[in-house]
């Protein structure tokens, strides 16, 4: 009985890990994209601005 019981908590366990490497995964891969083309954006929006301090 005592077997059975730690072999629940493991799966359940394991569940749970299944589930959040997953979810880690979406979020770092979707950040990504999201963060170069916000660097993208800000570097064009620099370049299209100019000189202005006129050095």
């Amino acid at each position: 009985m005592y077997f059975h019981i730690k072999y629940q908590k493991f799966s359940l366990l394991n569940i749970q890990k299944n589930m959040i490497e997953p979810l880690l995964s979406g979020i770092v891969l979707g950040l990504i994209p999201i963060t170069l083309a916000g660097l993208f954006v800000t570097a064009y929006l620099q370049y299209r601005r100019g000189d202005q301090l006129n050095l």
